[in-house]
């Protein structure tokens, strides 16, 4: 049974309620600096995460298989960022929180960064890996012996 909703409607929801709190500079007590050097570093952050994004969902056109979670795969992929993390996309969209909680110079967003992952490790990983163990079975569990869930 799909679990919806989707996960990159949760980040739009997490960069839309970043936003909201840097405007209204709400709660004062988690506001740090802001300057140049915020700046830049929360845009390479949010960079970095698109870019990882963009990569990750080239691999599945590449390899014909279904990028929304709760299809069915038709191919493990196993090379690119999937050598080093199972969910690369996962964590480019909390890079992309963590970037924009930067920018904005609002601790909020880092609690909205660990609630999306948490959210992500428990809503959607678990039936993910359900299908690709299903689809997969051994060549799955070695996948998962090598390479770590997150990083």
């Amino acid at each position: 049974m799909p679990k919806k909703p989707y996960p990159p409607f949760i980040l739009l929801a997490g960069l839309v309620l970043i936003a909201i709190t840097a405007f209204l500079d709400w709660p004062e007590l988690l506001l740090f600096g802001f300057g140049d050097t915020y700046m830049l570093g929360g845009i390479a952050v949010m960079l970095l995460g698109m870019m990882a994004g963009v990569s990750v969902s080239r691999q599945f056109r590449a390899y014909e298989t279904s990028i929304v979670p709760d299809h069915q795969p038709a191919t493990l992929i196993k090379d690119g960022l999937f050598a080093y993390s199972r969910n690369p996309i996962y964590l480019s969209m909390v890079f992309i929180l963590i970037g924009a909680t930067i920018l904005s110079g609002n601790g909020v967003g880092l609690g909205i960064a660990a609630g999306f992952a948490i959210w992500i490790n428990w809503r959607w990983i678990p039936l993910e890996e359900e299908n690709m163990r299903a689809q997969f079975g051994a060549e799955f569990e070695d996948y998962c012996q090598c390479v770590r869930r997150w990083i």
